[in-house]
This record gives C-alpha cells, structure tokens and sequence, in this order.
C-alpha cells in the first residue's frame, strides 16, 4: 500500500480521538486529500458554527496524533437524505 494511503487512513483514524466526546459521535471524517485538507462532515449548519472556532486546535491534535501533517479542516454540512412523511 503506498504511503500516501497509508498517511490518508491515519488521519481518518485519528479523528474520533482529537475530536474526543461528544463530537466523536455528531462528526464523521470524510476525506483527507494530497493537498492536507482534512473534510469533516457535520449534521446541520449549526454545528459548523459552533466547530469553526476550535478548527485549529483540532487540525493540530488530529497532526500530532495521526503524524501526518493537516493543513486545514473543512466542515461539510451533511443532510439525511430519505423517504419523507
């Protein structure tokens, strides 16, 4: 497996524990690219407000526990998608 891979999958790993409780269980990492950019994905838009001002210090902990390099955090708002009543 190349090593990019391997720093991908360390970096998404590394997510429930920088995140810590409760945030482990409302975000989800969904994908870290060549370029260190690291996209969370966040339930509703509210959370992205209140997440965006601790983004650095959680692109730091993820960097330190993964030991891969992040460069930013991006939040995605992620809608659930399903049958309607």
């Amino acid at each position: 497996m190349p090593s990019r891979d391997w720093s991908r999958l360390k970096v998404l790993g590394s997510w429930p524990a920088a995140a810590g409780h409760p945030l482990r269980g409302l975000t989800r990492a969904r994908s870290f690219d060549a370029a260190g950019v690291l996209t969370i994905g966040v339930a509703s838009a509210r959370w992205a407000l209140e997440l965006a001002p601790h983004l650095e210090t959680l692109r730091t902990r993820v960097g330190a526990l993964s030991g891969v390099t992040v460069a930013s955090i991006v939040l995605r708002v992620e809608t659930e998608s399903g049958p309607r009543s």
